[in-house]
């Protein structure tokens, strides 16, 4: 398995900011 993909690393808080910006996409209708 990807045990690193789950590990606290740097990607982490890269993927956070994704998800967030992929939300507001959808209420905003534009890519932030």
């Amino acid at each position: 398995g990807r045990t690193y993909h789950h590990a606290p690393t740097r990607r982490e808080r890269h993927r956070g900011h994704h998800n967030a910006l992929a939300q507001s996409r959808g209420r905003r209708g534009r890519a932030g």
